[in-house]
């Protein structure tokens, strides 16, 4: 697929056992040299408090996961995640283009994956 193969903008969705392959950066392949922008297999940087498990992200050209992290108070769990053959396997970038700070997600965290074969980044975090 063209930048993301999952994205999700809603609250509380669940994505379990999913298997996204292949995914391209659009300025490599549409000529858009300057394009910079950094979606991921599964973008989820405009989702809250999603349930995450047992999915795998293979073969993107830029990150396996895209997002702003795990709620940390949050009772949904995110386990068993696999990231491999990408430049990043987790990018976080709230700054770039710019993400609604929420207040409860003062604190977040990743859990759960297994990032391997990564061109840059096992973890490229860019945060406020």
């Amino acid at each position: 697929t063209m930048e993301y193969g999952i994205r999700d903008e809603g609250i509380g969705n669940r994505f379990i056992h999913n298997l996204v392959v292949l995914t391209r950066f659009v300025g490599i392949h549409k000529d858009q040299r300057q394009n910079f922008f950094k979606h991921g297999c599964f973008q989820f940087k405009e989702s809250l408090d999603p349930e995450f498990r047992n999915n795998a992200a293979a073969g993107c050209e830029r990150a396996g996961f895209a997002g702003t992290g795990h709620i940390c108070s949050s009772s949904k769990r995110w386990s068993n995640n696999v990231i491999h053959t990408v430049q990043d396997g987790i990018f976080t970038n709230t700054y770039n283009p710019p993400v609604e700070v929420r207040e409860d997600k003062e604190c977040v965290v990743f859990r759960g994956f297994f990032v391997y074969k990564a061109y840059d980044y096992a973890f490229y975090l860019l945060t406020h």
